[in-house]
């Protein structure tokens, strides 16, 4: 594949090599004129300019001894792009007017406003990008058109229409808003108990000693997951239903809500039973396993040393609960290698007599697979342990399967077969009557409905699941809940409403001292203020988040969190920092023997290396990137080390490698099944053919990224690709076949005019041109007044692109 994209670069199109290092040793390519009295103000906008690569000139850049005019004079001469920072102060500034005169009579002209203002003549029928309150975010959508502007002017090409996206959501940001979002990645167990049943007690009861013993985990800063929950549910059923009157002090505890007491006494109970001879040994270490359940709610040392106690009496073989217990809390605390071990332990013993512990062990070691990034093999696993759940008619336990085999499924972005799984998940807690199985997918399906931009299906079964949580007291979900409509508020720019949705998670968790949601809650206030440019207030979140995480011993959320507050240094500019962060952010998943988390991390700090300039250690670290996704056997991973190669050969100057290496990683992503990614790459190498003026590699790029293309691609990806192709075909002379991928795109977009009307909008506007480039103004007309209406649909900040398509449209036609 990778030697069939092979590009003959035309240099007049590609424009000059840019060499690293600092932009005024190189001849000036941007010319920033503004009023020095804003210079606060654009100081921002030089900095993200620089750090995209450009050489900028700016007054700051004057040495001592330099001629002031004369220097102007040059770099004025120099430069390909000439951005006018009009604000009040620059309207009044005559230095400014006349550099923004010069510029326009020369084409050089690229004006935004700093400010709300009204522009004098002629300036004001210019188009005008909208910078106002921006403060550094380069994914801003005005900062990427001002951007593509300079690029092409730099590069002597058009400039290409930038389709308002956000940024993708690759893999790395998916498993770090699972890891944070907690419904999505929510592990119900696999099993019920089978030894301790609770026929004897009803219903209120037990819940009510279990709202007790949960407040207490709360008042603790614990947190049960599922698992957790079902681990002390069992031990209230067998200590209360015990006929042992050494425990009738540990009874009367738990009736009276005092479960850290109940726990104490059972620790004596088999303290003074391992004393005994003969058989009571064996009801010690019953007694230590229902007493290091009963810890788990208020002191996890306590609960390990006493799981630990009741396995040196009775081996794994004989205490598989004790062992699976164990195992749970040991995996919690970040011990995986020790909870992995005694998983197989149980599995290699008990599961060879007991299906029923076979399949218990299958699933939990396949949660563990999934925790990893070992996606294949956590589904290889839970599908053998549903197998036996049917055979064995455990209806519970194969509902629970389903949910967890959509959560993988989910996690690997294959949606269709997530999709499949947990709507059979839902289908069976329904027909079984588990009202928490069928929430927990209610809101899986909600978070699958969101991550392919289905924004209104989400918001339903985020709805009907948290209406599933109300009535069965799922406070925690709850919570898990407004996070994950926090970070859908905020995909969809609702700031505001994303910040009073994070609130809402916030306070839930806090009244139900949950601290992994209020970590959770932190984390998402915290993007949000990155997001808005209040990186202070970002950090000072994320501070709270990393404490809580380190408290409770949640290793895989505090990486996620290293790598939040890495991710707000760097929106900062703080490179260093950034490094810093997501080196602490490897450390972590070092010690959990993560081989697919390290390797995504890696390739992070590779990436912010190649910014500085250090590409040594960026290849590097993609090299032992690569190395970690082979160990796991992680064919994506692999795709992901190759297109982070591609990245920095083209930062390098070698588009040619970086163009193999995209090839290689489209191999990779086919193979791992992620033809969405293959797409992409495919996409990333047009991009770089056109850049250096080689529309037939573009365009074979583009129609092998039109075979890849799944229907539940994401939407922006699928439409920038056939907008991409129908240019490139346009270029090489297919006028028809422009016109057939642009009008796909178009018919495509059609159920998204209503959800996406500045995709539909994008569409109708590259459908526009090219009728006009064919002659048919009247087509094109229509087009570019639907595209205008489009874009007011879709409201701020949207309203000005509408403004600026009408006057394309009223603009006469060239010949």
């Amino acid at each position: 594949m990778r030697d069939k994209y092979r590009m003959s670069v035309d240099q007049d199109a590609a424009g000059e090599k840019r060499e690293v290092g600092n932009t005024q040793d190189r001849p000036t390519e941007v010319f920033i004129s503004y009023s020095s009295k804003d210079k606060d103000k654009v100081e921002a906008l030089a900095y993200s300019l620089e750090k995209s690569g450009f050489a900028v000139w700016w007054d700051r850049a004057l040495l001592p001894g330099d001629s002031y005019e004369g220097t102007i004079e040059v770099a004025l001469k120099q430069a390909r792009a000439v951005i006018v920072c009009w604000t009040q102060n620059a309207v009044a500034s005559d230095w400014v007017r006349s550099e923004a005169d010069d510029a326009r009579l020369n084409g050089k002209l690229l004006p935004i406003f700093m400010e709300e203002i009204t522009l004098p003549k002629p300036f004001d029928r210019i188009h005008t990008e909208n910078l106002v309150g921006w403060r550094g975010n380069r994914d801003h959508h005005a900062y990427q058109e001002l951007e593509e502007a300079i690029r092409a002017r730099v590069e002597g090409r058009a400039a290409k229409t930038i389709p308002w996206r956000r940024k993708w959501i690759t893999r790395g940001a998916v498993i770090s808003f699972i890891a944070m979002a907690g419904v999505a990645a929510a592990n119900v167990s696999l099993i019920k108990d089978v030894f301790f049943p609770t026929e004897t007690l009803t219903a209120s009861q037990v819940e009510q000693i279990v709202a007790a013993a949960l407040a207490n985990a709360g008042r603790q800063g614990m947190d049960l997951d599922d698992r957790g929950q079902e681990n002390l549910r069992d031990a209230l059923a067998s200590v209360l239903q015990s006929a042992d009157t050494d425990k009738a002090a540990a009874k009367e505890s738990l009736m009276a809500g005092r479960v850290g007491e109940a726990a104490d006494s059972l620790a004596d109970v088999a303290r003074r039973q391992a004393e005994a001879a003969g058989g009571a040994v064996t009801a010690a270490a019953k007694s230590y396993r229902e007493a290091g359940a009963l810890y788990s709610a208020t002191n996890t040392d306590a609960a390990i040393n006493a799981y630990r106690e009741s396995l040196k009496l009775v081996p794994v073989s004989q205490n598989p609960q004790a062992a699976n217990e164990l195992a749970h809390m040991l995996e919690r605390t970040g011990d995986i290698q020790e909870a992995r071990s005694l998983y197989t332990q149980v599995l290699e013993s008990n599961g060879k007599t007991s299906p029923l512990w076979k399949a218990k062990m299958l699933g939990n070691l396949g949660l563990m697979d999934e925790q990893s990034g070992d996606w294949a093999g956590a589904e290889a696993r839970l599908l053998e342990a549903m197998e036996i759940f049917k055979t064995e008619g455990d209806e519970l336990a194969v509902a629970k399967a389903l949910i967890n085999l959509g959560q993988i499924a989910q996690s690997d972005e294959r949606w269709e077969e997530a999709s499949n799984y947990t709507e059979r998940g839902r289908a069976l807690s329904k027909r079984i009557n588990m009202p928490r199985g069928e929430a927990t997918a209610l809101a899986n399906m909600g978070y699958q409905a969101m991550m392919l931009d289905d924004f209104a299906e989400a918001r339903r079964y985020f709805s009907e699941a948290e209406t599933l949580m109300q009535a069965n007291n799922m406070k925690t979900e709850l919570g898990l809940i407004y996070i994950n409509l926090t970070r859908m508020l905020s995909i969809e720019g609702k700031q505001a409403e994303a910040e009073e949705m994070a609130q809402k998670a916030l306070k839930v968790s806090q009244e139900m001292n949950v601290r992994m949601v209020e970590g959770g809650a932190y984390n998402h206030l915290g993007n949000l203020a990155r997001d808005q440019g209040h990186y202070d207030e970002a950090e000072l979140y994320q501070n709270k988040a990393i404490k809580i995480f380190a408290d409770l011993e949640a290793p895989m959320k505090l990486e996620q969190q290293y790598r939040a507050f890495a991710m707000t240094a760097e929106a900062r500019g703080d490179l260093d920092v950034a490094i810093e962060r997501y080196t602490k952010a490897l450390d972590v998943v070092k010690e959990l023997d993560a081989p697919t988390a390290q390797a995504s991390t890696q390739l992070e700090i590779a990436r912010l290396y190649a910014r500085t300039g250090e590409f040594e250690k960026s290849l590097e670290l993609v090299e032992e990137a690569s190395a970690n996704s082979r160990k796991a056997g992680d064919a994506r991973g692999i795709g992901e080390a190759f297109s982070m190669r591609a990245k920095i050969s083209n930062a390098m100057g070698d588009p040619q490698s970086a163009v193999d290496a995209y090839a290689s990683a489209r191999d990779s992503y086919v193979e791992a099944g992620a033809p969405a990614r293959a797409a992409e790459a495919m996409v990333m190498i047009s991009d770089i053919a056109f850049q250096f003026g080689d529309s037939g590699v573009a365009q074979e790029a583009l129609e092998d990224a039109r075979e890849l293309m799944p229907e539940n691609a994401p939407l922006d990806l699928k439409s920038y690709a056939a907008i991409s192709l129908a240019e490139a075909r346009m270029m090489n002379g297919d006028q028809e076949g422009a016109l057939a991928a642009a009008q796909a795109n178009i018919d495509g977009l059609a159920s998204a005019a209503k959800t996406r009307p500045e995709l539909r909008a994008d569409a109708d506007l590259v459908m526009a041109r090219l009728r006009r480039a064919t002659g048919d103004e009247a087509a094109a007309s229509k087009l570019f007044t639907r595209a205008a209406s489009l874009m007011r649909e879709a409201g701020d900040p949207f309203v000005q692109r509408a403004d600026q398509i009408e006057e394309e449209r009223d603009a006469t036609p060239t010949p």
